[in-house]
Formats: C-alpha cells, structure tokens, sequence
C-alpha cells in the first residue's frame, strides 16, 4: 500500500489502481474499433459483456447469500488456507467471501 508522509495508507489504493488500469485497457480497445479487422471483434466482445450483466447480479447474489448463511452457521476457516495478516485485514465475513 502507498503510505503518504504522515504515516497514513489509503487503503483503497489498490481499487484505484485496479480501476484505472481497466479504463485504460477499454479506452485502447475504443481506439482499435476504427480498424475495420478489429472492430466487429470489439463489438462482439462489448455485446457479450453487457449480456453477462444480468448472470453476474445473480452470482453475486447467490455468493452473498451462501457467505451470510456460513457466517449465520459460524463456519470455521482452515488456518493452512489464510496468508499471513488476512484475518485481520478482510474480517471473518471477506474471508468467507473469498
């Protein structure tokens, strides 16, 4: 993590960073749809990731049910499974998540 001069870190540095890095790679496939060998292969990949949409909302939903439901039966974690400081950085209910 980026630790600024006062000693503080933004933790959420690493979605920032995620998140840029995914607008760049989609504004470099917006430049590649003036070639006419790539552009209907642009737009068949951007119609298939708007027709996932919908499957996407339901597993997440599906995942978040099943995470409360381990979280409800106080699930144990097998401890060979954790890297060191997980426990503490994501909590019990991240962690089920995952």
């Amino acid at each position: 993590m980026a630790e600024q001069e006062d000693g503080f870190v933004f933790a959420g540095d690493q979605f920032i960073k995620i998140f840029l890095i995914i607008l760049s790679f989609l504004k470099c496939i917006h430049f590649l749809i003036v070639y006419q060998e790539f552009g209907f292969f642009i737009k068949m990949i951007t119609s298939c990731l708007e027709d996932l949409q919908p499957f996407l909302i339901m597993f997440v939903c599906f995942v978040s049910l099943f995470t409360v439901l381990y979280a409800v039966m106080d699930v144990d974690i097998d401890d060979s499974l954790l890297t060191a400081g997980s426990r503490e950085s994501m909590g019990f209910v991240g962690l089920l998540f995952l």
